[in-house]
């Protein structure tokens, strides 16, 4: 008879069950990626009772709202351009796993993210990238993440506007198959 798989709770290590201490650092203009971060932020806590932190990368002194905010935003990321950000609260190399996440501007990664994954993601021990976007660009934008914060990802995933108003069942099995790659 053939053994049953473990679960991820049931999982030992050093005789108990390993416990991760994730960071989720994101950026987000419109709300989507905060909605995502939340999202990723919640499977990891449920999935095996993780200490997870969420917290958003801010800009420091521009705006990005409005019609303008988004011709700007299109601009600084075609552009390369840096951004500034204001310094994180959490150290991302005091996690096991520092999944960062923001929305593809240009085709490419956001300044702001961009900014983060550069000055703080290279201190990350692993990461895992997220991306939302309204078409395409998520090769782009996780290869240049990897590229920046010098790490391969132990795992991508990326969301489609369109994916964002789906069937809640979809996104949340979407979502938890992310969330179980970057424990295995």
């Amino acid at each position: 008879m053939e053994k049953p798989a473990e679960s991820a709770r049931s999982r030992p290590f050093n005789g108990k069950v390993k416990v991760l201490k994730i960071l989720i650092s994101f950026y987000s203009r419109t709300g989507n990626t905060r909605n995502i971060a939340a999202r990723i932020g919640r499977e990891f806590e449920d999935n095996i009772e993780n200490e997870v932190v969420v917290e958003e990368i801010k800009e420091s002194g521009v705006d990005r709202g409005g019609v303008s905010g988004y011709v700007k935003a299109g601009k600084d990321a075609l552009s390369r351009r840096r951004s500034e950000i204001i310094t994180p609260v959490n150290n991302p190399g005091n996690f096991d796993l520092v999944v960062i996440g923001g929305p593809v501007w240009a085709w490419t990664v956001s300044p702001p993210v961009s900014t983060y994954c550069s000055d703080y993601g290279v201190e990350a021990i692993k990461v895992a990238f997220f991306c939302c976007m309204g078409g395409s660009g998520a090769k782009k934008t996780f290869s240049e993440m990897q590229k920046l914060c010098k790490k391969i990802p132990l795992e991508v995933i990326s969301f489609k506007d369109r994916e964002l108003k789906t069937e809640e069942i979809i996104l949340r099995k979407k979502i938890q198959n992310f969330v179980a790659a970057c424990q295995e």
